[in-house]
């Protein structure tokens, strides 16, 4: 099969016969994302979960190695590219997500099946977001009230993965066959909703594919496990994050990332948001109804403080504390 081969300047030809067959259309897609992202080899290596070589050798249409493997992460990352973009907004690193983020690197490495859980409004839903937006090959599945059964996950999984899928191979017999020995981590954010049999399935094809799995959810997720002791058993590792360290440089940072003009004016009621019930997801919410009150009353003329707008939006949120 003819297919384009390297020049000097990295740009393909056709006038060669290459030894592996691939995909020029997704090639020129790739070299088309590399660019507008200004992603340098390794960074790109590392959106990818390949190694620099590879890659190297597949920009300049010259692939060697597992090249069907490699193409089914790219069709993937790129389909997915604008919905990563979109989950970029209003995300930011805190001492939650940088733990989650390092549990979860070792649950892929280890291709373990891992459960993360805490109280609610710690962060882990931001931290999953952040990871898949660094880690696109990663897969992360939401769990809600309308999707939580095996079903529900099969399909979320499918919508996420369908690039390159024929049309004529049942859909979790082709799903199996692409995961398999992909080392792909599958992340199932607010797991405490799933059904038995969603996590049964997830389980089954963690065996199918070795796949590492992670669960993130509230604590009660511990119940659904110890009703059945198949499913105690087969999750391996178990993680639980506490509480945030260093609540001021959580709220400096969150404020900074939401409300720039506002940083330095709200650590002290800041915190006595973060450490109730909410914590952070508490937080942002104040702090953008904070905003956008500051902005209104700001927009009639009157001027008004941060901190002012802060207490002001405390009083329009279901509240039962009294800020000091």
């Amino acid at each position: 099969m003819h297919m384009p081969s390297a020049t000097n300047n990295g740009q393909p030809t056709t006038d060669t016969v290459l030894q592996k067959d691939y995909d020029l259309d997704l090639h020129r897609r790739l070299r088309a994302y590399q660019q507008e992202h200004s992603l340098k080899l390794a960074a790109l290596a590392r959106e990818l979960d390949t190694n620099t070589t590879q890659l190297s050798k597949y920009l300049s249409a010259r692939p060697e190695g597992n090249v069907a493997k490699l193409e089914s992460k790219i069709r993937d990352v790129l389909k997915n590219a604008e919905t990563r973009k979109a989950s970029r907004v209003q995300l930011f690193h805190n001492s939650v997500t940088k733990v989650i983020a390092g549990k979860l690197e070792t649950i892929r490495k280890t291709n373990d099946v891992a459960l993360i859980h805490s109280r609610a409004g710690l962060g882990k839903t931001c931290a999953c977001q952040l990871y898949i937006t660094e880690h696109p090959t990663a897969l992360l599945l939401t769990a809600t009230k309308m999707q939580k059964s095996a079903h529900a996950l099969a399909q979320l999984l499918f919508a996420q993965s369908s690039a390159g899928w024929p049309g004529n191979i049942p859909r979790i017999t082709w799903l199996t066959d692409k995961f398999r020995a992909s080392n792909r981590l599958i992340i199932i954010d607010n797991a405490q909703r799933l059904t038995r049999g969603a996590v049964e399935f997830i389980l089954d094809f963690h065996d199918e594919t070795g796949c590492p799995i992670a669960f993130l959810g509230n604590t009660e997720i511990l119940d659904t496990c110890r009703k059945s002791d198949q499913l105690h058993t087969r999750i391996g590792i178990v993680y639980q994050i506490k509480d945030l360290k260093d609540p001021e440089q959580n709220v400096q940072t969150l404020v900074e990332q939401l409300w720039p003009e506002a940083n330095g004016d709200l650590n002290h009621l800041g915190q006595v948001v973060i450490e109730e019930t909410g914590h952070l997801r508490a937080l942002k919410k104040q702090v953008l109804l904070a905003k956008d009150i500051h902005e209104n009353l700001s927009g009639l003329g009157k001027r008004v403080q941060p901190a002012d707008a802060f207490r002001s939006a405390h009083t329009q949120l279901i509240r039962d504390y009294p800020l000091s």
